[in-house]
Parts: C-alpha cells; sequence; structure tokens
C-alpha cells in the first residue's frame, strides 16, 4: 500500500514537471519527489532528484533543501565523504540557512562515523556554543565523551596481531 502511494507522489510530480516545466512549484515537485524516492528504498533517484534542484535552483529555497536533502541522504545511505562534502558546501554557501543547525550537526555525526574524531569534536564544539539551546545539544554532548572515551581507548598492535596469526592461525582476529 505504501509503495503504492509514494509511487503516486512521484509520477504526480513528473507529470508536473512535463506540462509546466517553469511552473512556480517546479522545485517543490523535485524535493517532494526526492522524499518519495528516499521513503521508497530508492535512494539514487532521491540523490538524484534533489541534485536537480540544488544544481538548477541554487538561489532559491528549494536549491537550499535540495543539498541539505542531498547530503542527509548520502550519509544515511553510508556515502560519508559525499555526505562531509554536501554538509560543508551547505554550511559554507546556507550559512544562515534554515537548515544550517542540522547541517552542522550532520556534518558532526558524518566526521565521527569517518573516524575524523579531532574535527568531529571541533565541530561539536563550535555547534554546542553557536547553539547553546539548539535542538541536538544534548546529543552533541553526548557525542562528544563518545569521541573523548575512543580517543582514550587503549588500540591494539597490529603488530602483535600478526605475530599471533603467524603463531596461530585466527588468533590475532582473536586478539583484535
Amino acid at each position: 500500500y505504501y509503495m503504492g502511494e509514494y509511487d503516486r507522489a512521484v509520477t504526480e510530480t513528473k507529470r508536473y514537471r512535463f506540462f509546466y516545466p517553469f511552473g512556480e512549484r517546479y522545485g517543490e515537485s523535485l524535493i517532494l519527489a526526492g522524499r518519495a524516492y528516499y521513503a521508497s528504498g530508492d535512494t539514487g533517484k532521491s540523490i538524484d532528484s534533489f541534485q536537480e534542484a540544488y544544481r538548477t535552483l541554487p538561489g532559491t529555497i528549494y536549491g537550499e533543501e535540495g543539498l541539505f536533502y542531498l547530503g542527509k541522504a548520502r550519509l544515511l545511505q553510508g556515502s560519508i565523504s559525499f555526505a562531509v562534502n554536501n554538509f560543508q558546501e551547505y554550511n559554507f554557501v546556507y550559512e544562515n540557512g534554515y537548515f544550517y543547525q542540522d547541517s552542522l550537526f550532520l556534518l558532526c555525526l558524518a566526521r565521527a562515523f569517518s573516524e575524523n574524531y579531532n574535527e568531529a569534536d571541533q565541530l561539536l564544539r563550535y555547534y554546542m556554543e553557536t547553539f547553546p539551546e539548539g535542538e541536538y545539544y544534548d546529543s552533541a554532548l553526548l557525542l562528544s565523551r563518545m569521541i573523548e572515551a575512543e580517543q582514550e581507548r587503549p588500540k591494539k598492535s597490529p603488530l602483535a596481531a600478526g605475530l599471533y596469526s603467524a603463531v596461530i592461525p585466527g588468533m590475532g582476529y582473536v586478539y583484535t
């Protein structure tokens, strides 16, 4: 049932763009299609739709929304480096934009996921200073603590793992 609703939404947005290629709701139709594609599980087409919104309407709310959702879709898809690029671009181009707070926090998450802990922690501190009562303040504080704990955790030696595996096959894996 739900899949059919998403398909209908995509079809109607395509129909609108076909009949009104310069219509005032063209950008809105791209964003709606991207969200419907994403909700139906078609991340690739959702990314294409968000990219088109940003590429064709960069100075509008739809271009801004397209770039933000592009980063979010890529982050949720697991394309961390692309998500980082999109959020950095959003934060540069739309520093006072509607999604700035969200984008900044998601950039912190993306940096943490890519194990770039120093930059993630710096961004988290910046986020908490900039938005002391922000929507993600508690999550930012928790993430900062998690990063600190990860950096203090003793690391395993690759040399020891290799030696263990040389002596007893599989023992290096157990060690790590």
